[in-house]
């Protein structure tokens, strides 16, 4: 792993864990204030029944996070690394783990009780998880403007999603001198995946069904096919993409382990792949990626878009506000990813907190149903009104 670059406004705080004999150890590999010396144990929280429901209620996403929290901090060294490493500017939390259970964990659901914050809703930090690989990842921005390659499948048979909507609002929202949206609903076959991508993709935004190693496309006459993580992968391999928006449920479960969609698009040598750890809203999932593109296209990176993300899903409370912590990113770039330059935004440094306040006002204006299935509101000055959940 490198040194932050100068350049960047981030400084990073890398912890790894890994599983020994006696159990978890944690350790601090790099961050502003050094290193720590060797492996602390560290005593983890048991994972809840109630993670594997649709949303996990506030109390108890507190007290995951608290949990999760005091068993990463809990040793004087590392706790004294973290504060010291806070002093200034921001702080991305960068975790390697190892261990596929271990990874499995909800560590966005982090929770520091001195500052009483989840540390992923901070837009001073974020957390990205680190999957070292032996290829190389580019950070330079791209060429404008980026292109957003979008493929939505809502095959027969399955819960219907509004994947037609999630584009109209994309292709509504997304600024044209940056960004410029490829595909449509009916491209939704793995062969016009190929087709696509042969066109050349900036971003890949996958909007549809998924569950855990496999994504669900369409056969040519609307009937799901399962790819599986190692065929999406090979598809995605020399594709360019640079990022990758994987709004389907449980795509980003396994920790970027190989077997996982995540872990395969970054061994396809994608250096960014944001994917959903856990079934998610179909109407957060349409807001997350919305405000993410938007905050790419402003000169931010894709840390601090996907924080931007979740922050936008937290705006929208009660029921769908409560999956903002399922959105997770995994890396294997030494360095944050900008694909767009900010003097090319002809904008000064603006921060990422305007993208989400306008949600705090579609949250405001939004009729949400008990059951979670049904929103509607005013979002970034377009209405949306979507239905049902991703699984």
């Amino acid at each position: 792993m490198t040194n932050n670059s100068q350049s960047s406004k981030h400084s990073y705080f890398d912890l790894r864990l890994d599983r020994t004999g006696s159990g978890v150890t944690a350790a601090v590999t790099n961050s502003p204030a050094g290193q720590s010396g060797s492996p602390s144990d560290v005593i983890l929280p048991a994972l809840p029944d109630l993670l594997q429901a649709d949303s996990l209620p506030a109390a108890d996403q507190i007290a995951l996070g608290r949990g999760l929290w005091h068993g990463l901090f809990a040793q004087a060294e590392i706790a004294e690394l973290w504060r010291s490493s806070n002093t200034s500017g921001r702080t991305l939390l960068r975790l390697t783990i190892t261990d596929p259970a271990l990874a499995a964990l909800p560590w966005e659901l982090l929770f520091d009780p001195r500052t009483a914050q989840f540390v992923v809703l901070d837009t001073r930090a974020a957390l990205v998880r680190f999957v070292p690989l032996p290829i190389a990842a580019s950070s330079v921005p791209a060429d404008l403007p980026l292109r957003v390659l979008f493929t939505g499948s809502s095959p027969a048979g399955l819960p219907g999603l509004n994947v037609e909507r999630e584009r109209q609002l994309l292709w509504d929202t997304l600024p044209g001198r940056e960004m410029t949206l490829a595909g449509d609903v009916q491209s939704s076959t793995l062969s016009d995946l190929v087709a696509a991508l042969g066109q050349g993709a900036t971003l890949w935004h996958f909007a549809g069904h998924g569950v855990e190693q496999a994504l669900i496309f369409e056969d040519g006459d609307g009937n799901p096919v399962h790819a599986d993580a190692f065929t999406v992968g090979t598809l995605l391999a020399g594709a360019g993409v640079r990022v990758a928006v994987i709004n389907a449920c449980r795509a980003g479960a396994g920790g970027g382990a190989a077997s996982s969609i995540a872990g395969a698009l970054l061994r396809a040598g994608v250096p960014v792949v944001v994917a959903m750890q856990s079934a998610i809203p179909d109407t957060a999932a349409v807001v997350f990626s919305k405000t993410v593109y938007e905050s790419i296209a402003l000169g931010n990176s894709v840390e601090q878009a996907t924080t931007a993300g979740r922050r936008a899903i937290f705006a929208l409370g009660q029921v769908a506000g409560a999956s903002w912590w399922i959105p997770a990113l995994f890396s294997r770039s030494d360095d944050p990813v900008v694909l767009v330059e900010r003097s090319s935004t002809g904008e000064g440094d603006t921060p990422t907190d305007h993208l989400a306040g306008a949600h705090t006002v579609a949250s405001r204006n939004s009729a949400i149903s008990q059951g979670g299935v049904a929103i509607s509101g005013q979002v970034g000055g377009s209405v949306v009104v979507v239905s049902t959940s991703r699984t």
